[in-house]
């Protein structure tokens, strides 16, 4: 096979491949936005059964309802759904928001555990650094406010300076560096 020919091999695979690919789309637009006012529609008939049922008939109706395990969570979903979207959904990109919670009514996707995943972030050293001083500088002010540095004994004024010197010469050499880096910026 020649460069050219597998050249246009590719090309007519390609875009076959493709067409495949927007005609697969275009079936999931038209599917996705079935599935979503269908969603709706429950959330819409529940609505008005909730509206016009007495307290213990809507009880009793959720209770007969086959949603599934996670029936009461199903319940409000469809709910919050309806509410959500008054009126027909035409458009997926106002659509593409309420997928996630018709696929968890429907069975399609699970319904979070607790509050969803989470997600932790290593903290950085300046949140660290931030969040330790803020911590540092608010317990010294508590104590200053109840023991005034005019009160303390000469011993306690030497321990204090004792051990808190060697911090703050760090924290100088610290601070001089920073200060070269931001002026060579």
């Amino acid at each position: 096979m020649s460069d050219t020919q597998l050249a246009t091999s590719y090309r007519d695979r390609l875009n076959e491949l493709h067409e495949h690919a927007v005609r697969c789309a275009w079936g999931l637009h038209g599917k996705a936005l079935e599935t979503l006012n269908a969603t709706r529609a429950v959330g819409v008939q529940l609505e008005a059964a909730k509206s016009n049922l007495r307290p213990d008939q809507w009880r009793e109706l959720q209770a007969e309802l086959n949603f599934g395990p996670q029936r009461d969570q199903a319940v409000q979903t469809y709910l919050d759904f309806a509410r959500k979207n008054p009126e027909e959904i035409t458009d997926m990109t106002e659509g593409w928001r309420s997928l996630q919670s018709s696929m968890q009514v429907t069975g399609l996707l699970p319904f979070p555990e607790g509050h969803g995943p989470q997600v932790l972030h290593a903290p950085n050293l300046f949140s660290y650094w931030a969040k330790s001083l803020t911590s540092q500088r608010s317990e010294l002010k508590k104590r200053l406010s109840r023991e005034p540095i005019e009160t303390w004994s000469p011993e306690a004024a030497e321990q204090f300076v004792a051990q808190t010197e060697p911090f703050v010469q760090d924290l100088n050499a610290i601070m001089d560096k920073a200060r070269e880096r931001m002026e060579a910026a």
